[in-house]
């Protein structure tokens, strides 16, 4: 217990109690704190997961539905030029796709909203990279896996930058 005098602002309890107050909380509820935290950061996690997985899935779908790169190929005569123009269209397909994603981990706590982004993103970008560790082909192959690289590690981000702003712009 601490004498009614150590709570005045030139003693240096009063200091150390006062500085803890932000990391404890008002009423020192730790532990009310962390699991807040962990359960945001598991969403965050399984939310990543889930979306990226549907993601792949849709992709995969679209590859055989899109008409877009046999329009460009054929009829509008690009030849490999093509990949130019399909890879901004495919990027912003992607951003809009991750626009739930973003929504919700928006939700999930907007102060350190990039923590959350990056749980939600690198675990599967560290998953659906592992098999390029140790093998040769990446360093041969670099600028195509950088495209895909690039599009893996920033649609996320850029749907929260999207709906941030729109929030902001719009209010919600």
């Amino acid at each position: 217990m601490l004498p009614n005098n150590s709570f005045k602002p030139n003693n240096n309890r009063y200091a150390i109690v006062v500085g803890l107050t932000p990391v404890l909380g008002a009423n020192g509820d730790v532990l009310m704190n962390w699991k807040t935290k962990l359960l945001s950061i598991m969403i965050a996690l399984l939310l990543g997961v889930v979306h990226f997985y549907l993601l792949l899935r849709f992709w995969g779908l679209w590859a055989a539905q899109n008409p877009l790169p046999s329009f460009l190929i054929k009829d509008a005569g690009m030849g490999e030029a093509y990949r130019w123009v399909l890879y901004p269209v495919d990027f912003l397909t992607s951003v809009l796709l991750c626009v739930p994603l973003a929504t919700i981990l928006l939700r999930l706590r907007p102060s350190r909203i990039w923590l959350y982004v990056a749980i939600a993103v690198l675990p599967y970008f560290a998953y659906s990279n592992a098999h390029l560790v140790g093998n040769s082909v990446p360093g041969q192959l670099l600028p195509a896996f950088a495209f895909g690289w690039v599009m893996e590690l920033l649609i996320v981000p850029a749907a929260v930058l999207l709906v941030g702003l729109l929030t902001r712009r719009f209010g919600a």
